[in-house]
């Protein structure tokens, strides 16, 4: 907030609403089948209208909020895998929830390629 100027402009861009929720089904359904439960995997999503409080709750004025869907289709998981990581998305858990087996690993990316075909 020191940064910029009074009545200055912050332009910024985050993931929300249902992101990811094709890959966070296909991990759930994968390692209740292998697992008999599943962990979460993703942060959870953010909501315009948090963004907006909190910007408000740090001082900014004249708040302006815009949202785009954009949909991407991925035929292949571990495509979109590698883009969120190169992406720096990472999941921040204050605790963290255990590796998932390679076994339950694959067969989310099978389920995903079966569930939502690109």
């Amino acid at each position: 907030r020191h940064l910029l100027k009074d009545d200055g402009v912050f332009v910024g861009a985050v993931l929300g609403g249902s992101t990811l929720h094709e890959l966070q089904h296909a991990f759930a359904a994968a390692e209740e089948e292998r697992l008999g439960g599943y962990g979460q995997h993703c942060s959870p999503s953010t909501r315009v209208a948090d963004i907006g409080s909190l910007m408000q709750q740090a001082g900014f004025n004249l708040i302006t909020l815009d949202v785009d869907d954009l949909e991407i289709a991925y035929s292949d998981p571990f495509v979109l895998l590698d883009d969120l990581q190169r992406m720096g998305e990472q999941h921040a858990p204050a605790t963290p929830a255990p590796r998932v087996p390679r076994d339950a690993f694959l067969a989310a990316a099978a389920a995903y390629q079966e569930l939502f075909p690109a």
